[in-house]
């Protein structure tokens, strides 16, 4: 008998099936290129077999934090960390992980720099960076960046089905 659960966020009812066991090794591998898990082919497969009502795609969540921003001063400067999707997300996961598979540190970097934040509506990179009094100021913003990412409904749901998929308590 397949395990079920029920998890409410943000107003919604997800109920989670667990797959037959001898099904859950075949989502894994097919969510891989070589030996690397790919987050969007994975949470695809997450939402296709786990996350059984309501019935869920990436624009699912977008729907739900549709324009979500906020704003982080520093230093005089005002940051925007603005939602890139779900979709987005799933990718630029898979993006900020270097050819192996680990989280590259730098990847992490180029990603919240070209997806997430923005000063006066516009994309900055390392360069914007370089030009302000303290260097400190970068590593706090990819900070709060990263924070604000890992924080949107879809990763919570995600994070919550993977957990009960993977048999983990939390």
């Amino acid at each position: 008998m397949a395990q079920k659960k029920e998890f409410k966020s943000n107003g919604v009812q997800y109920i989670f099936q667990r797959p037959p066991l001898s099904y859950v090794g075949k989502m894994t591998d097919d969510s891989k290129e070589g030996r690397r898990i790919i987050p969007y082919k994975y949470y695809k497969n997450i939402m296709e077999h786990v996350i059984v009502s309501p019935k869920v795609d990436f624009a699912h969540f977008d729907q739900i934090e549709p324009n979500k921003e906020e704003a982080f001063e520093l230093n005089g400067v005002e940051y925007t960390f603005v939602y890139p999707g779900a979709k987005k997300i799933s990718e630029m996961e898979g993006d900020m992980q270097d050819d192996a598979g680990n989280p590259s540190e730098y990847n992490t970097h180029v990603q919240l720099l070209g997806h997430v934040i923005r000063v006066d509506g516009e994309k900055i990179n390392f360069e914007f960076f370089e030009e302000l009094e303290n260097p400190a100021d970068f590593f706090t913003v990819i900070e709060k960046a990263a924070e604000f990412f890992k924080e949107s409904e879809f990763k919570k749901v995600i994070n919550e089905a993977v957990t009960f998929f993977r048999g983990q308590k939390k």
